[in-house]
């Protein structure tokens, strides 16, 4: 079997798989059900599920940003839509801020 012709059928079975979980993942947005009861009513893996429901996420808009002046610059806020903030201080942990972007709701970080 020549390259071309694998290279095609690899494509067409990503773009299957890519599909069915696009629709596994509008279905469960237009069912109601949490991701956990969606996954055991489908016969799906849950883990597998969220994974593919992160790469449908919607990407985030980039909000206006508003520079205010401080009397110190050991520290930052970044303030999120609602009551949210976040306050990064000058020795921060990487990591630590990475895992509590991704917990509100960034997937790639």
């Amino acid at each position: 079997m020549s390259q071309e012709i694998c290279r095609r059928e690899w494509d067409a079975e990503r773009n299957a798989r890519h599909q069915s979980w696009s629709t596994h993942v509008k279905n469960w947005k237009e069912s109601g059900l949490s991701q956990t009861e969606y996954c055991q009513r489908a016969e799906i893996k849950y883990g597998t599920f969220k994974a593919w429901a992160c790469k449908f996420k919607k990407k985030p808009e980039f909000l206006p940003v508003r520079i205010i002046p401080s009397k110190t610059t050991s520290e930052i806020e970044i303030r999120l839509p609602g009551c949210l903030s976040v306050i990064v201080k000058k020795d921060f942990e990487e990591d630590l801020l990475r895992r509590v972007i991704k917990s509100l709701g960034g997937c790639h970080v």
